[in-house]
């Protein structure tokens, strides 16, 4: 009896352990339905957004496409149209260079028929030649008249005064004073030195006096008469050349009678000027040029060796050349006279007096110095405004007003002049 209460007890309890495993079963079961469910609608959830994500994102790409096409359309008409870019280059590079080379060859002709006229117009209406002449130099005149001078001092001077600064070099001015040039003939020359006192002689002493002219024989008007072709051979070939000359002046400037020196002396400044300007257009060679040589530069000008001549081309003078030149115009000296112990030297610049003791007659290999400043030198001293120094040497100081009592021009016996 015993037995069967405890029987029963113990599977009553077993019993109620079964529906307990059970309903725990159950609802274990349940809750794992209701993860599952919630990891469902999460997937669901996140589906949905990758869907959308990838929709958006074809969409995108769809566009993209689109847009790389259109580019791509773009990139192929840019790429023909840089096509026709290149064949229109090429074409029109090979017109350049065909265009080219007859503007070159129409420049060589005309260059030739300008050459040819200017051969024919310098050997026909204006033909210039290198004259001889018998004068002697005025320092080796007044070497054999002086007795005080010795011979080595006059040979010093003479050699000074046939001296030339150009080029940065000092040469030997063969042309200063023995020759002449003539135009359109051999009776109308021009000293090739430059020096055309003659012309201011003649208007003085015809102030002066009265009596014939000696048309033949005179000799400003033979100067004049050159000058005046020597400007409209310059005119006529500025014309041919196409050369805008900096200069204005007229054919006829000096044709007028008695013009005044300062008149004179402008207008001849004015023609070298325009002389070098063609000179310098038409490449001559610039250590063949002298300011002052007003023919012998048209000659250089117009020479058939001149193998620019004719050509039009940009230019530009050398600045230490052209610097040369000006200071061979101002180094060079015209007059040397001495009166009573003072020594007065006219150069191109200005007129200076040194007394006579303070030159020192030193050659050297570079030339002698011919001082136009107010100031004491020696012969190694630098450079001064361009101007340089070395040969004759001074000590005393220079005065561009005569000292009392003297007189540059040489009048009475024992002056000398060179």
């Amino acid at each position: 009896m015993h037995l069967k209460t405890k029987q029963r007890e113990f599977q009553k309890h077993m019993f109620e352990v079964i529906c307990a495993l059970e309903l725990l079963n159950v609802l274990f079961q349940r809750w794992k339905i209701m993860s599952c469910k919630m990891r469902i609608e999460q997937l669901k959830q996140t589906i949905c957004k990758e869907n959308d994500e990838m929709t958006r994102h074809t969409e995108g790409l769809l566009r993209i496409k689109e847009e790389n096409q259109k580019h791509y359309r773009r990139a192929q008409r840019h790429q023909e149209k840089k096509e026709k870019i290149q064949k229109h280059n090429r074409k029109l590079g090979d017109l350049v260079e065909k265009k080219s080379y007859e503007l070159k060859t129409q420049y060589e002709h005309l260059a030739n028929l300008r050459r040819a006229h200017i051969l024919e117009l310098t050997s026909v209406i204006f033909p210039m030649e290198e004259v001889k002449t018998s004068m002697r130099d005025p320092a080796d005149v007044s070497s054999e008249s002086d007795n005080a001078m010795t011979s080595s001092t006059v040979s010093k001077l003479a050699e000074a005064r046939r001296t030339t600064y150009l080029s940065g070099r000092w040469v030997c001015d063969d042309h200063n004073g023995d020759t002449s040039i003539s135009i359109t003939g051999p009776w109308i020359i021009l000293p090739n030195n430059g020096d055309y006192s003659a012309y201011y002689s003649w208007v003085e002493e015809k102030k002066t006096t009265q009596g014939p002219d000696m048309e033949h024989n005179n000799p400003a008007h033979t100067i004049s008469a050159a000058l005046c072709y020597a400007t409209q051979l310059v005119n006529t070939l500025s014309l041919i050349l196409d050369v805008n000359l900096p200069k204005k002046l007229c054919n006829s400037e000096f044709c007028g009678e008695n013009l005044s020196r300062h008149r004179f002396t402008r207008a001849v400044k004015k023609l070298n000027a325009n002389i070098l300007h063609l000179c310098f257009s038409q490449h001559v060679n610039l250590d063949l040029l002298h300011p002052l040589h007003t023919l012998r530069n048209l000659m250089y000008l117009v020479s058939p060796d001149t193998e620019n001549l004719g050509r039009k081309t940009p230019f530009q003078a050398s600045l230490v050349k052209s610097r040369a030149l000006h200071t061979t115009c101002v180094c060079k000296p015209i007059l040397l006279c001495v009166r009573g112990g003072v020594c007065c030297l006219l150069t191109a610049k200005k007129l200076v007096w040194f007394p006579w003791h303070s030159w020192l007659l030193e050659r050297q290999e570079v030339g002698a110095d011919l001082v136009s400043k107010g100031s004491s030198c020696s012969s190694s001293s630098a450079l001064q405004d361009g101007t340089p120094s070395g040969g004759f040497s001074c000590t005393g100081p220079a005065k561009e007003e005569p000292p009392e009592g003297s007189w540059p021009c040489p009048s009475a016996p024992g002056d000398t002049a060179w």
